[in-house]
């Protein structure tokens, strides 16, 4: 099974470009620039990994890492 990374950045070309140049086998990258899309991604599957940049406003990092944290975003194991 392939290991989920989530990419975050201030700009999306910025990470896409990131994601590019990181490509794995075995791991599947995400990208997001902002709190409603590491929302997004956490709904569609468990992360496990989470990469952000430094060039994201304080707030809205500490933001995703209260939501990357939070029990909401955990999905129970089966």
């Amino acid at each position: 099974m392939a290991r989920r990374v989530l990419l975050l950045g201030r700009l999306g070309v910025v990470v896409e470009d990131a994601m590019e140049q990181l490509r794995m086998p075995d791991v599947q990258l995400l990208v997001a620039t902002g709190l409603d899309e590491v929302r997004s991604a956490f709904a569609q599957g468990d992360i496990d990994h989470v990469i952000m940049g430094a060039g994201l406003d304080l707030e809205a990092r500490l933001e995703i890492v209260r939501e990357s944290f939070s029990p909401a975003t955990r999905r129970p194991s089966t």
